[in-house]
């Protein structure tokens, strides 16, 4: 096998562990956005009304 028949190989192998980790990434942004909002929701906006006292 010649150097660049394995440089093509490393490649495509390359771009197969991308496509295969970039959705787990995605998807991990993803929920950790949702955590934040949930966080958000839950806990800061009611500690902002309760020191502005509309609670």
């Amino acid at each position: 096998m010649n150097p660049q028949d394995q440089a093509r190989l490393a490649l495509i192998r390359h771009q197969d562990g991308f496509d295969r980790t970039f959705p787990a990434l995605e998807v991990g942004g993803i929920l950790l956005l949702s955590l934040i909002l949930g966080f958000l929701a839950f806990v800061a906006v009611p500690a902002l009304l309760r020191r502005r006292r509309y609670i």
